[in-house]
């Protein structure tokens, strides 16, 4: 069922919410567990995957498809300093490969 038919609002666009529990951010355990329950049941592997670790995948993802720096630190909820801090080192390698591209022309 969706959180339509469920009548659930989705004020903040939370991935997992606590369903009748709208304004209720659920706790980093009961999100994991609802994860891997939609991996095991979508037979996704690993099932061992954590909203921590999908998140961190997203921001990697943002950053090689050349989302701007201040984007990605906005749509991962940091500033631009913590985005650059957490992520320096493949902030390094598009650094380093945007160099190697002028060095080339």
């Amino acid at each position: 069922m969706s959180n339509a038919e469920l009548e659930i609002k989705n004020k903040y666009n939370l991935v997992f919410q606590h369903y009748g529990l709208s304004h209720d951010v659920p706790s980093t355990v009961s999100s994991n567990k609802a994860l891997r329950k939609i991996l095991e049941d979508t037979k996704i592997r690993p099932y061992n995957l954590s909203v921590y670790g999908l998140r961190h995948t997203r921001a990697s993802y943002l950053i090689h498809s050349g989302i701007p720096v201040d984007i990605c630190a906005k749509v991962l909820g940091h500033t631009v300093l913590q985005f650059e801090k957490t992520y320096r080192h493949l902030l390094s390698e598009k650094r380093d490969a945007g160099f190697e591209a002028i060095r080339k022309l």
